[in-house]
């Protein structure tokens, strides 16, 4: 099916990486044809009505499941058989919230929007101009939070949906076509203080207006730092009082730094507020090589391990030995550069060695990859991680500029690990990943 797209417009710098136009007329023709008048964008059925609406508010936000199921799993019990238009509409759904990720590859949205749909029964067709390379590129990292409360962010979807389309149409145009309306309006709805979506709609429709952030806390630190204004007080504020603050942030740095070109991800404002870390994602190498010298002294130090414990785990940490061995049986090369020679690779721990509970997770081949040596830099540091699906996760603007310095391709998709390797991996985003806690 195709569909037609408005002409490009303007829309604010977000860095030399990325291509935000096609996503922005994407939208453009999302809002016109769902938000507007009721259509789809995969069909030519009428899908976002006030109706199926309804009935995936009794479907699905007011019938959680608390099961250990995966989302997917849940969603699918939810949703049951009986209205198969409801399935496809929560498709299209997953669609715009999967749009902005830059951290899921444009395969995995396109395989998950797929799945739903065909819960339908309905045949799904994956060439769309509105599944495209660039159209599912994305602009930001939405970290694992984003992620792991997709439920959530989908029932504020849903939500916030059936709001907009109960209003009359002059209203809902009214809404929809002034940011700062649409701000005022969703202030309205108090989900909207805890979820992602909330900036990233606004920032979707309105991009000269609002900004790309998607974290609550990164738009707090923002504006913290260059208004001199304490966080605990910010957080008092409404939303749309923020977005007003980071907008007039935005001109005076434009006026200071004599251009349009700035980006709150990009130097030299990233670097007057993002003051998480010091060191720099391509200069930590010292810091690898003092460390590693520190766990080789613990481990000789420590009285519980017998002499060939001992060596086995030197041997591991040294990158020679039984853990590269098992290692090697597991995995054949680094799942990004694709080299195979593992001479030239890093028998790189998942789990930390420094956080292994028994000697056995310490030459558990499963709890490892093969990583050109670059890569196990920021690996090791904790700034790139993988999520379920085996999409690359990285910290922020920085290690994505790296990382396209290095040649890597992005979005990077490493192939499914296995159950324990997920396990070991969990840990990883967990503790290790600096956006773990996002």
């Amino acid at each position: 099916m195709e569909c037609l797209l408005e002409e490009p417009f303007m829309s604010q710098y977000i860095g030399e990486v990325l291509n935000l136009p096609p996503l922005l007329r994407a939208v453009a023709h999302w809002k016109n044809e769902c938000l507007l008048k009721n259509r789809s964008i995969f069909s030519k059925k009428k899908l976002w009505t006030t109706k199926n609406v309804n009935i995936l508010l009794e479907l699905y936000v007011n019938n959680p499941d608390e099961s250990n199921k995966d989302f997917f799993e849940k969603l699918k019990g939810q949703l049951g058989v009986n209205y198969p238009d409801v399935i496809c509409l929560v498709a299209e759904m997953m669609w715009i919230l999967l749009l902005p990720s830059i951290n899921i590859t444009e395969r995995t949205k396109i395989e998950n929007i797929a799945q739903v749909w065909e819960w339908s029964g309905s045949p799904f067709n994956k060439v769309h101009n509105l599944l495209s390379d660039e159209t599912l590129a994305g602009y930001a990292n939405t970290s694992i939070g984003y992620n792991t409360n997709r439920w959530r962010e989908l029932s504020y979807l849903i939500e916030i949906t059936g709001k907009l389309l109960s209003l009359p149409l002059a209203a809902r145009n009214k809404v929809l076509n002034d940011g700062w309306e649409l701000a005022y309006w969703l202030e309205k709805t108090p989900e909207s203080r805890r979820r992602q979506f909330r900036h990233i709609l606004l920032y979707l429709l309105f991009p000269d207006d609002f900004e790309r952030i998607t974290s609550g806390v990164h738009r707090l630190k923002i504006v913290s730092t260059f208004d001199n204004v304490a966080v605990k007080n910010l957080r008092k504020m409404e939303l749309w009082k923020i977005d007003r603050r980071l907008l007039a942030i935005r001109k005076q740095q434009e006026q200071i730094l004599g251009t349009t070109k700035i980006d709150f991800y990009q130097d030299p404002l990233h670097d007057i507020w993002h003051i998480k870390k010091k060191s720099s994602a391509i200069d930590i190498a010292p810091q690898i090589i003092k460390k590693e010298e520190a766990r080789v002294n613990i481990i000789n130090n420590d009285k519980k391990i017998n002499k060939k414990i001992k060596e086995q785990m030197i041997y591991a940490r040294q990158g020679h030995g039984i853990y590269r061995r098992k290692l090697a049986e597991v995995e054949k090369r680094c799942r990004i550069t694709g080299v195979q020679d593992t001479r030239f690779l890093t028998a790189s721990h998942i789990k930390p060695w420094r956080d292994c509970d028994t000697h056995n997770e310490c030459l558990d081949g499963n709890n490892g990859l093969w990583m050109s040596p670059h890569l196990d830099r920021l690996f090791d540091q904790g700034w790139i991680s993988f999520n379920d699906d085996g999409d690359l996760l990285f910290t922020d603007e920085i290690v994505m500029n790296v990382l396209s310095v290095w040649k890597i391709k992005l979005p990077v998709n490493i192939g499914t690990l296995n159950k324990l390797q997920q396990s070991y991996m969990l840990y990883h985003r967990k503790y290790v990943y600096k956006n773990g806690d996002a």
